[in-house]
């Protein structure tokens, strides 16, 4: 695409954007230093890119981590400057915006990342790709980019060593693939230095040089236990020999429950306390019967499957509870106690230096762990003491289940399977299990 070239833009540009407006790379990467104009220059990446696009019915999207996100920070900003290439009216129940070429602009969020399966794009935005789940970008977005030969902009602020300092690192090594632009608040020349110079004295250090200065280095804010996972790094505890040990059982701990996506860690335990992370699981669309039939592809069998509290509830569409149909099938099933989140996050913290990760097998899920982070407050402006249910918190709410558990399971003997039986032996379990259940409870109650 080529700024100089569009003529009705609203948009005046920023100077350091008119170097991505002009690229000559089908790919970008995108770091900005807050109040940089971002977003603006972003939405106009996709107005440009839309009006000289020559092919039947082009299609673009913005994607934001949530769609309420993208809706707040971008959609008046694609209304108003799509304005003068538009046709008809905005479409506010789709956040989509028609142009006159037949071309089309729409907002959605990584929330709901199957909602995006299926579609063509020509062009995308992945704004603040930082706190997406990975397989975004790798499952969806640049598939449906294949076909029409489409570019994509990844974008957005530092957040600790995660996958977007990887896909950082990654498009810097291609200069002729990648266009890659890193603008820092010191040169960018777009906060005059007083105001940075007050914002420096204002804000904690490892904040400024994160929000400001686009450092991967600071330690971000909110993160549950990132800074566990980069010290299971630096001590080598995140490494490829961390295998399965075939004369050892092998125990699961999942958030399945209501919900239908759900997250699993596999683990053994070792000497001294300690723990191998041998694998992790991670998919949306699948009900209790679905996970059963995945899971004995995993392993031969198990030492015990973990479920959480709310697993024992019944669903509508099978009357069974997704512990009784682990159970039918042959598992040996455990319930995790039904703690609070601060004593959840506790357990999470203290058993993470005790832990070493397959790092291949555990990619995603590790990503997870460094991204699992509190909800912040607008309205206080501090985190709040709960997570946020995002991409990350399905794998961070599975791994704090494996904390409350881990030392007590792994101090037992290896557990049987119970045979499927009739309904009767399932009820005359349900006894024992309650047993074991307040058996649990009590050995977690030192995180209490």
């Amino acid at each position: 695409m080529t700024l100089g070239t569009t003529g009705g833009l609203l948009y005046v540009p920023r100077q350091p954007f008119i170097r991505l407006h002009n690229r000559a790379q089908r790919w970008a990467f995108v770091v900005a230093h807050r109040r940089a104009g971002k977003t603006v220059g972003l939405i106009n990446d996709l107005v440009i890119g839309a009006i000289e696009e020559q092919r039947e019915r082009p299609q673009f999207a913005y994607i934001s981590p949530t769609y309420a996100q993208a809706k707040r920070t971008a959609w008046e900003y694609l209304k108003h400057y799509a304005r003068p290439f538009m046709k008809g009216t905005p479409n506010e129940t789709e956040l989509r915006v028609d142009l006159k070429n037949n071309g089309r602009i729409f907002l959605a969020g990584a929330d709901n990342p199957d909602s995006l399966r299926g579609l063509y794009l020509d062009g995308a935005v992945l704004d603040e790709f930082a706190q997406f789940r990975p397989s975004v970008w790798t499952q969806i977005i640049r598939p449906a980019l294949a076909d029409r030969n489409g570019w994509g902009v990844i974008s957005g602020t530092p957040w600790g060593k995660n996958h977007f300092y990887e896909m950082s690192r990654f498009a810097k090594d291609r200069p002729d693939e990648w266009f890659h632009m890193v603008l820092k608040a010191s040169e960018s020349g777009i906060i005059d230095a007083a105001e940075l110079a007050e914002l420096r004295q204002q804000m904690d250090p490892d904040e400024y040089e994160q929000e400001m200065e686009c450092s991967f280095e600071a330690t971000a804010k909110g993160m549950i236990v990132s800074r566990h996972i980069e010290q299971a790094e630096h001590d080598g505890r995140i490494n490829d020999e961390v295998r399965y040990d075939p004369e050892q059982p092998v125990f699961v701990n999942s958030d399945i429950g209501f919900r239908d996506s759900a997250a699993w860690w596999f683990w053994q335990p070792r000497p001294e306390g300690r723990f191998n992370i041998i694998d992790f699981d991670q998919a949306s669309g699948l009900d209790a019967e679905g996970w059963i039939d995945r899971l004995a592809d995993r392993f031969p069998e198990f030492g015990k499957v973990w479920l959480p509290h709310d697993a024992r509830a019944k669903t509508f569409s099978t009357r069974r509870s997704a512990m009784e149909q682990f159970m039918a099938c042959g598992h040996r099933v455990g319930i995790v106690p039904r703690v609070s989140t601060h004593h959840r996050i506790n357990a999470s913290r203290f058993i993470a230096p005790l832990c070493s990760f397959h790092k291949t097998k555990c990619a995603e899920g590790l990503t997870a762990l460094r991204n699992w982070h509190f909800k912040w407050d607008d309205s206080l402006r501090v985190f709040s003491m709960e997570p946020e249910h995002d991409g990350n918190s399905h794998a961070g709410d599975a791994f704090s289940y494996f904390s409350l558990v881990g030392r007590a399971d792994s101090a037992r003997e290896p557990t049987v399977k119970v045979p499927a039986g009739p309904p009767e032996a399932l009820k005359r379990f349900h006894l024992e299990q309650l047993y074991e259940d307040r058996e649990q409870e009590l050995a977690a109650s030192e995180w209490r």
